[in-house]
């Protein structure tokens, strides 16, 4: 009877000790596979306002952005990369350049060369930042 005891014993904790291991295992996978950059990759919506904003961020770390109202659409791309939980967005294209006024003439649109803002990813399909939640396109 105590053999039989001791045998279950064994094999209980024999068990118990591989499902842990597995367990341990697979957190560190799952950080790497779930690291912010490698969930930030793929199309993102958000509404704000009247605007609408659709992002594409490509794992090579470029994105794309078209930013919709009802009147009219502004594009821009460049790099992106994120630091400590703050995505930093460097801007190299955009358009238009300049937007019309009521008199004829044409007033120019600045892009800042970096712009940032935290991001907290609420799970795989939302993320939240200083502007509201965005959530991921499929």
């Amino acid at each position: 009877m105590k053999t039989r005891l001791t045998t279950k014993f064994s094999v209980g904790l024999a068990l118990l000790t591989a499902m842990l291991c597995n367990f341990s295992q697979g957190s560190a996978v799952a950080q790497t596979e779930y690291s912010p950059e490698r969930l930030l990759v793929g199309k993102w919506q958000q509404q704000y306002g009247t605007c609408i904003s659709e992002s594409v961020f490509t794992a090579d770390g470029r994105f794309t952005s078209i930013t919709r109202d009802q009147f009219r659409s502004f594009y821009s791309e460049g790099r992106w990369e994120i630091k400590d939980g703050v995505l930093i967005s460097h801007f190299v294209d955009w358009s238009p350049r300049s937007m019309p006024n009521v008199d004829g003439s044409t007033t120019p649109i600045w892009m800042p060369e970096w712009e940032s803002t935290w991001i907290r990813f609420l799970d795989y399909d939302r993320l939240q930042n200083k502007v509201g939640i965005a959530y991921r396109v499929r």
